[in-house]
C-alpha cells in the first residue's frame, strides 16, 4: 500500500506503538451533521468495497472534502468547481472517492476509519492521505507556541492513520501528502500570506518526518506539492490566485493540487496494476 502524508522526526518516533494506546482517537460532536456525514461516508465505503475496480480513495480535512464541492456536507461556493477538477484528474480512469470532513484532525480521521470508513476492496486500492493541518489549527487556539509543540504528536498520529489503513489492505499502496503552507488569519489584510508564518516551522517539521516514513516503507510514498502555492519556493507569500485567505484552496488552487498529484497517483496505480497481474499469474 502507498501513503502519501505530512511530517519530520526519526523513523523509531514513528513507531505507532504510542498512537494505539486507549481512545487517542476520538469522533466530533461540535458540528451538526458529522455524525450524519460520517455514515454516508461508511455507506460509500461499503459500496466501494464490493467493487473488484481499481479504488482510488482520498481520506482527510477540508482539502479533501472540497473535491465533493462541499463543506460540512452542504454545497460550498468556494468549492463549487472542485468536482469537475476531481473527475477530470482521477474520475476518468478509476473508481475516486473523497472522504474528507472540514475541520477534522487525524484524531477524528482515525475515529472514522475504525467506524466503518476504512474497509478493504476486492480490488487494488491507492489510499491517498491528506490530513494534519487542522491539529495546527487547534493548537493555535491555546497559543502560538503550541503549535511547534504538537508536531511531532501530529506526525505519529498521521503515521498511526497511514499504518492503520496499510494494515487494513496489505495488498494496496498509501499516498502520503505534504501539509501545504498556510498563513496566518489573526493578522492584517496585507500580511495574513506572508511567509514564513507561525505555521512554517510545524509544517516543515511533519513534512520531513513523513518523507523519512514514506522513505523507510515500500508501501508507502511522500509528495510535497507545497512549493507550488508560494512565491520564491518556500519563502514569500503564498499565492493569493490559489489560496485568497492563506489557506483554504479555491478552484485554481485545487487545480494546482490535482496537477501535482495527478502524475504520483497515476505512477503508484500503474504499478499496483502490474503487480495484480503478476500475482494473477502466479495464482494461476
Amino acid at each position: 500500500m502507498y501513503i502519501l502524508a505530512f511530517s519530520h522526526t526519526s523513523h523509531t518516533q514513528f513507531s505507532a506503538g504510542n498512537q494505539h494506546t486507549k481512545h487517542w482517537w476520538k469522533a466530533r460532536h461540535d458540528v451538526p451533521g458529522w455524525a450524519e456525514q460520517h455514515q454516508q461516508y461508511v455507506a460509500e465505503a461499503i459500496a466501494a468495497s464490493q467493487s473488484s475496480a481499481f479504488q482510488l480513495d482520498f481520506y482527510g480535512d477540508a482539502v479533501v472534502e472540497a473535491w465533493r464541492g462541499t463543506q460540512h456536507g452542504e454545497p460550498h461556493s468556494r468549492c463549487q468547481d472542485a468536482p469537475d477538477i476531481f473527475h477530470a484528474h482521477f474520475g476518468r480512469e478509476f473508481e475516486s472517492h473523497a472522504w474528507g470532513v472540514a475541520g477534522d484532525a487525524a484524531q477524528h480521521l482515525m475515529w472514522r476509519l475504525r467506524h466503518g470508513e476504512g474497509l478493504a476492496s476486492e480490488g487494488p486500492q491507492l489510499a491517498v492521505l491528506m490530513v494534519g493541518s487542522t491539529d495546527l489549527t487547534y493548537a493555535s487556539f491555546k497559543d502560538d507556541e503550541h503549535i511547534d509543540n504538537v508536531a511531532n504528536t501530529t506526525a505519529n498520529r498521521i503515521h498511526a492513520v497511514a499504518e492503520y489503513l496499510s494494515d487494513l489492505r496489505p495488498q494496496s499502496q498509501v499516498l502520503l501528502v505534504g501539509l501545504l503552507p498556510r498563513g496566518d488569519l489573526t493578522l492584517s489584510s496585507d500580511q495574513h500570506l506572508a511567509q514564513p508564518s507561525k505555521f512554517t516551522p510545524a509544517i516543515a517539521s511533519i513534512n520531513s518526518d513523513l518523507q523519512q516514513l514514506a522513505a523507510s516503507r515500500q508501501d508507502m510514498r511522500f509528495v510535497n506539492c507545497g512549493q507550488d502555492f508560494t512565491y520564491q519556493g518556500e519563502t514569500g507569500r503564498i499565492h493569493a490566485a490559489l489560496m485568497p485567505d492563506g489557506v483554504n484552496l479555491n478552484a485554481a488552487g485545487m487545480e494546482q493540487l490535482a496537477s501535482c498529484l495527478d502524475p504520483v497517483v497515476h505512477d503508484v496505480a500503474k504499478q499496483l496494476e502490474a503487480a495484480g497481474e503478476a500475482h494473477k499469474h502466479l495464482k494461476q
